[in-house]
């Protein structure tokens, strides 16, 4: 069981496509729960690099 980023949700299940971070982890209903993308991002967002000039 783990806390998907991407989906913003509980996943019960883990498969070989899931990568659950070991030093990162969400406090849900005072649970500590490991974090994790249950896959990887297909679309990566664009960088606007003037929102640090």
């Amino acid at each position: 069981m783990y806390y998907c980023l991407q989906c913003k949700v509980v996943h019960y299940n883990i498969s070989n496509q899931v990568i659950v971070f070991k030093s990162g982890f969400r406090y849900i209903n005072k649970v500590r729960l490991p974090v994790g993308l249950c896959s990887f991002m297909k679309v990566v967002p664009p960088i606007d690099n003037t929102k640090f000039l």
